[in-house]
């Protein structure tokens, strides 16, 4: 049968272990961790797993956000994608996702992050938004001017991220509050002469992203610029950017990295009309931090 942790809170532990051992997880790394937002107790009613004989045998999660252009749009990310090695090819994927999709639909798009695309071509979606990955400079005689945060925040440096964050998905208080659970996570942050950050760079979150920084704002564009270029000799990047800001960078390649299924049609309709314009002048900046 399938069942969410919110009425089958007990299977956790067997939920969590499915994923991990999954997507390779080891040593002292947790997905729990890792993807705090999508594992909170409030999501619990959309992790979903087929459950029978006393066994967990696949598992799927879904995360409502919005998405701000020049207006809001609901959007869904989905993870936590996982069939029990000895139970896959006998249609449980199949199963769980056209047993839950349907609750997810009223919005503009779903949108799940896999290299598994013959697969999810069968279920409507499509690769989009193209991003870029910057390799690491092998060599870079710049140094490191950045003071780097990790585990808890203090309020001022809590205040401080807010105010400088500017990617394109929305974070409420409740979202503020899971992303601090991601304690592994690396901020690397440039201070003017008062001690206020006027730049930051978040790199690793746990066995996910590791090295690599996805997640990044400033009091100016020149800064962002000037000191993602500081960071492309301290790790690798991850992000879209223009056809102007890119070439700064030494190795690079592109791809589509997010795959998507339309979900209410109006609504995705009013999200094609304002992307149209709006991706014109800007870019689509999706943090680690927020999809699952």
């Amino acid at each position: 049968m399938i069942v969410n942790l919110e009425t089958h809170g007990h299977l956790y532990n067997d939920f969590l272990m499915l994923v991990e051992k999954s997507y390779g997880y080891v040593g002292d790394f947790s997905f729990a961790e890792d993807f705090a937002p999508m594992l909170s107790r409030d999501n619990f009613k959309n992790c979903w797993m087929i459950y029978e004989n006393e066994e967990v045998k696949a598992t799927i999660a879904f995360k409502k956000k919005v998405i701000k252009l020049h207006s809001e749009h609901p959007i869904i990310f989905i993870g936590g994608i996982a069939v029990k090695e000895t139970q896959r090819g006998k249609g449980y994927f199949n199963r769980l996702f056209n047993g839950t999709i349907a609750h997810y639909e009223n919005v503009a798009w779903l949108g799940l992050w896999s290299e598994k695309k013959e697969l999810f071509d069968k279920y409507g979606f499509s690769p989009a938004f193209n991003q870029y990955f910057i390799k690491q400079a092998v060599s870079s005689s710049l140094s490191n001017p950045f003071d780097i945060l990790s585990g808890e925040l203090s309020s001022f440096d809590l205040d401080s991220w807010k105010k400088l964050y500017s990617f394109s998905v929305m974070r409420s208080a409740d979202d503020w509050n899971e992303v601090q659970k991601i304690l592994k996570k690396e901020i690397y942050v440039l201070k003017n002469a008062n001690g206020d950050w006027i730049f930051y760079a978040i790199k690793n979150k746990g066995f996910d992203l590791q090295n690599v920084f996805y997640e990044w704002g400033g009091i100016s564009m020149e800064i962002i610029r000037n000191n993602l270029k500081v960071c492309e000799g301290l790790g690798d990047i991850w992000g879209d950017f223009s056809l102007n800001d890119i070439k700064i960078f030494s190795e690079y390649s592109q791809g589509a990295n997010l795959s998507l299924k339309i979900g209410n049609s109006s609504i995705y309709k009013k999200w094609e009309l304002e992307w149209a314009e709006w991706s014109k002048k800007n870019c689509f900046l999706i943090s680690g931090l927020d999809s699952i």
